[in-house]
């Protein structure tokens, strides 16, 4: 079986031979066969719908029957508007019917409601038909079924929002919890601070204040006293530990009264004043003074002790 060509030349090349041929009832009969043929072809792969210049539906192939829900006695001779969904605005069928109107060919999509309710998207090019005169007098509707494409369309936007959606959230909580660690760390800082100035403001108490009290109420008081006083800075020394832990002191090679003595310097006790809390005469605690230069190597008299313990950070916590 040959089979026809379709085309509008091979048509036309058709209805020519059988021109030459056969009679006019002929031709024809040959031209409805083929006309038939591209119905055929058409309503096999497409929804097709013809209406008249009003828009009244006079076909609807067994497609359009079939995704509308309705059947072909229910279609014919009703308008569109049994399929509106009134999902599209009044301007867009204003703007379609104008341009159909006026001989032009529209093309679009269209979500339609079936009969049980249910909704349906169809891409369509609608054809106005003219006559002799130039009035267009019918419109075929061709069109195909494009439901699960835009419904496809429709859930990855619908993802792609959400993700959108998830990833602001995400951006904003890590902004507010970036914030958070950076006051967390601050404060952290702060009480690592605080917590050495204290640290360091007991330890020079104990060194330069308490245990030099002490150690003179030692060598002045009875024997008694004396193991009540040693007991006592026993007892301190060890509830200062924690405190002490760590510290910088002095070099080992200074005797513990030097120690005592460089730390008054350090703290601003003048030679008086040492003196008297020692219970030694100025030249001794000069001649001390001296001992502990040498022993920490400043030999050039332009240093000067108390500026060296300090900028030497000694008795600081670390």
């Amino acid at each position: 079986m040959t089979v026809p060509d379709l085309t509008a030349s091979g048509i036309e090349e058709q209805l020519e031979k059988e021109a030459n041929h056969v009679s006019k009832d002929e031709a024809l009969d040959s031209l409805k066969s083929i006309l038939e043929n591209y119905k055929v072809a058409l309503d096999c792969h497409s929804i097709v719908a013809i209406t008249d210049s009003k828009g009244v539906i006079t076909y609807a192939n067994d497609a359009f029957c079939k995704i509308s829900q309705y059947s072909r006695e229910e279609l014919v001779g009703q308008d569109h508007s049994i399929v509106n969904s009134s999902y599209h605005p009044k301007d867009f069928f204003k703007h379609l019917w104008r341009s159909i109107a006026a001989g032009k060919v529209w093309s679009g999509d269209i979500r339609n409601q079936a009969k049980d309710g249910s909704y349906y998207w169809v891409q369509t090019t609608i054809v106005p038909f003219r006559d002799k005169q130039g009035k267009v007098y019918q419109y075929v509707s061709v069109r195909t079924d494009i439901t699960e494409k835009i419904e496809a369309r429709a859930k990855i936007e619908g993802t792609n929002q959400r993700l959108s959606t998830l990833m602001e959230e995400l951006r904003i909580e890590k902004t507010a919890l970036n914030n958070k660690n950076i006051a967390l760390n601050e404060l952290i800082s702060h009480i690592e601070d605080e917590k050495k100035r204290v640290v360091s403001t007991i330890a020079s108490n104990l060194e330069t204040v308490v245990f030099p009290i002490l150690e003179n109420l030692k060598t002045s008081g009875n024997s008694l006293d004396k193991k009540q006083i040693e007991l006592a800075i026993q007892s301190l020394k060890e509830i200062s530990e924690p405190f002490l832990k760590g510290k910088k002191t002095l070099p080992s090679m200074l005797s513990p009264k030097e120690i005592q003595i460089c730390n008054m310097i350090k703290n601003g006790l003048t030679v008086k004043e040492i003196a008297q809390m020692f219970h030694l005469s100025p030249r001794t605690v000069d001649k001390h003074r001296e001992n502990i230069r040498k022993k920490l190597g400043l030999k050039s008299k332009k240093i000067n002790l108390a500026t060296y313990t300090k900028r030497k950070k000694i008795l600081d916590t670390q």
